[in-house]
């Protein structure tokens, strides 16, 4: 949700060239969710949707909801909710932006020739353009010098053209290299090779043609691909961490095919990235270590959990901090297995969950819809539902949408949970209060205070159980069901009221008629006591009101 910044000397820092890891200095107090930087433009996506150029030299707000920008070394493609694709940049003269015109653009334009090929996913390397459709073909277009697009040739193509189908996954960054994946499993590898980088067990400068690369068909589990000028890392899910090429993979051993990375035997990897002459390896200890082209070795021990590690071209380093907000609780909770209560296709769920996702209670003409479904779409669904993940494109969900007169655009489960929130009438759970109250565990059998001295706080059982494992506890212990529970831990109404909220909705909001510094204090141990998951959100959220507040 935040990121911190090594190096990159940019508007991220103002300027400054910073030796330790720090937050980004325009977004100190602000959540981010993806960057994309190249050659003079960094694009910052906040969790809201919103989109920030740093350097204010390009209008996306005329755009359609942009759901991924890439960068390339000097150009840019966004791809908006739709499918389409949009450009921007430098890179016109070899053909890297897709329109048939050797023009430089500081506006997006619509790629015309993908308009209808209802792409999913997009990928810049350093001077050409992949966009891969719903269906796997990969549309390819800019410089083809090094056998960039793996042609068979070394000319570049303006027009996006397809030249590899039934592709399901991509592994391009800011290289000359490219990895593709296909629906059979294997996997190919084309480009510039520099060093044995593309892992064929050749170091012929310039594979214009796609080559097999053993080793990745051959460990179905790999989880990441990424590639420098001359080297490449992969990762499988297991965290064991190959290499190929150039010393900047930082192994001792140089090879033009993958093998085992010697620096990391038994430390187990998270996530990975390479750029020209370096590589970003993140441990799963939340260490950093970063390799260049002299061989130099840097180590950042992290006090914060880091999900992901960044490469731009301007030699800057992004570490990705790994918050947890409602949306991991709910992949967690549909991972869990705990609560459910409804079936269908195979696969279990949540009844309720369902209901406010559809606007529609569970009747039998809902589980007849679904039952028509394959087990592979109802995932998809499970995905849409659960996750948030998934577009009006996908045809399952199209049906869906349709059956249930949903605007994807507008429904998010952060608006539902809003709604949820507010809707006073659904609420089915009571938090019992009684303030000022010696904190102690809950015990049905030993509880005699008359109900009549506490205050009732309704909530939704649902986002108790999905946040909460202090409730999961008590929901898993009792013998009879209960629509309350007394709570103990002597907050006052006002705490527990923002903490409510919370839970719905990721924010600490606090209104004048709070007191800042009593809030602060009562709910400092919230993660502990009310055990949320690890990593929570709650804390980083507390921390921007203790700011606010100057209580820091």
């Amino acid at each position: 949700m935040n990121w911190l910044v090594l190096g990159n000397k940019s508007l991220f820092l103002e300027n400054e060239f910073s030796k330790i890891p720090k937050t980004p200095s325009k977004f100190k107090d602000e959540a981010i969710d993806w960057i994309a930087s190249g050659e003079g433009m960094t694009y910052v996506n906040k969790p809201n949707g919103e989109l920030v150029n740093l350097q204010q030299q390009t209008n996306l707000k005329n755009l359609e909801k942009i759901v991924k920008i890439c960068a390339g070394y000097s150009h840019y493609l966004a791809l908006g909710i739709s499918g389409k694709v949009y450009s921007w940049g430098n890179s016109s003269s070899l053909g890297a932006l897709g329109h048939d015109q050797s023009v430089d653009l500081r506006e997006p334009k619509e790629i015309k020739a993908l308009t209808d090929k209802k792409i999913k996913n997009i990928y810049c390397g350093n001077y050409f353009s992949l966009a891969l459709s719903e269906n796997g073909d990969l549309y390819s277009f800019g410089n083809n010098q090094n056998g960039d697009l793996g042609t068979g040739n070394r000319t570049s193509v303006k027009n996006p053209t397809c030249f590899h189908k039934k592709v399901t996954d991509v592994y391009c960054g800011l290289s000359w290299n490219t990895f593709l994946k296909y629906e059979d499993g294997h996997f190919t590898a084309h480009g510039h090779n520099g060093s044995g980088s593309c892992g064929a067990g050749t170091q012929n400068t310039g594979m214009t043609s796609p080559q097999i690369v053993e080793f990745l068909c051959d460990n179905s589990e790999i989880l990441n691909i990424t590639s420098g000028l001359s080297h490449s890392l992969a990762l499988n899910r297991n965290g064991e961490l190959y290499g190929c090429g150039a010393r900047e993979t930082g192994m001792d051993q140089r090879s033009n095919k993958f093998i085992k990375h010697d620096k990391f035997n038994d430390i187990p990897v998270k996530n990975i990235a390479c750029a020209d002459n370096r590589s970003l390896i993140l441990t799963k200890e939340g260490e950093v270590f970063v390799f260049n082209n002299s061989f130099q070795k840097m180590n950042y021990k992290m006090e914060d959990n880091y999900s992901h590690v960044f490469c731009d071209k301007s030699i800057g380093y992004y570490f990705k901090i790994a918050l947890r907000g409602i949306i991991v609780d709910l992949d967690k909770l549909l991972k869990s297995g705990y609560g459910f209560d409804l079936e269908i296709c195979g696969e279990k769920l949540h009844k309720f969950w369902l209901s406010v996702r559809l606007n529609s209670e569970y009747n039998k003409e809902m589980n007849d819809f679904f039952s028509k479904f394959t087990n592979q779409e109802f995932k998809t669904f499970l995905n849409w539902c659960y996750k948030g993940q998934g577009s009006k494109r996908t045809e399952e969900l199209i049906n869906v949408f349709e059956k249930y007169q949903i605007d994807p655009q507008t429904k998010t489960i952060e608006n539902d949970l809003l709604k949820l929130y507010k809707d006073e009438e659904s609420k089915d759970f009571n938090l019992l209060i009684k303030e000022d109250d010696n904190e102690e565990e809950y015990d049905d059998e030993d509880d005699n205070d008359d109900d009549d001295d506490f205050e009732e706080l309704p909530v939704h059982k649902f986002i108790l159980i999905a946040r909460c494992g202090l409730f999961r506890d008590f929901f898993s212990n009792i013998k009879n069901e209960t629509n309350s529970i007394k709570d103990f831990s002597g907050k006052s109404i006002d705490s527990i009221e923002i903490f409510l909220k919370f839970l719905y909705t990721d924010k600490i909001e606090l209104t004048a008629d709070h007191d800042p510094e009593l809030v602060v204090e009562e709910l400092s141990d919230a993660i502990e006591y009310y055990q949320l998951n690890d990593h929570c959100i709650f804390n980083y959220e507390l921390k921007k009101i203790k700011k606010q507040f100057n209580l820091i």
